[in-house]
């Protein structure tokens, strides 16, 4: 036998946010889904970035936040406990511990001082992978940035090159 869907639960929303009223837009009509599978911090920033296309209001991004969830990550939404979420910032602490097994984890500058040119390495593949590692790291310093690419060069023309021309 199924479980029986509990129609008297009308919302996980505190009673002060349900008369929150949701502007109509076309952004909310199209808003970027998440499933469960993937980074759920790109989904928050992604959901952010869209909403405040709309408005600034905290009360409306978590009224409209369950628009942007689908199969088990709205699932999970929907089980919440009634009158459970009293603003945005509950509601995306609850989303990240829930998902936080599929953040994925950022680079830092460890990972390009870790860095070596392959002994056969073309330098074109070098700079590949490391422009595909720097990308990937939020902010950095350009000395550094320099210093770590410098470093992790085999010796050749290029390298005597940078060290006679070192800005």
């Amino acid at each position: 036998m199924l479980p029986k869907y509990d129609s008297t639960r009308i919302t996980s929303y505190r009673p002060s946010m349900v008369h929150q009223t949701v502007p109509p837009t076309d952004a909310n009509a199209a808003l970027l889904q998440y499933s469960g599978i993937g980074d759920p911090q790109d989904h928050l920033k992604r959901f952010l970035a869209q909403m405040t296309i709309t408005t600034n209001d905290m009360d409306i991004y978590a009224k409209v936040f369950p628009n942007s969830l689908t199969r088990a990550a709205l699932d999970w939404y929907m089980e919440l406990l009634a009158n459970s979420i009293d603003s945005y910032t509950h509601t995306t602490d609850a989303f990240i511990t829930k998902y936080s097994t599929s953040i994925t984890n950022k680079k830092d500058e460890t990972a390009l001082m870790d860095l070596q040119q392959a002994p056969r390495e073309s330098l074109k593949d070098f700079h590949k992978r490391y422009k595909a590692i720097l990308n990937n790291i939020p902010s950095i310093d350009n000395k550094f940035a320099y210093m770590s690419f410098y470093r992790g060069l085999n010796y050749g023309k290029l390298k005597k090159e940078l060290v006679l021309d070192t800005p």
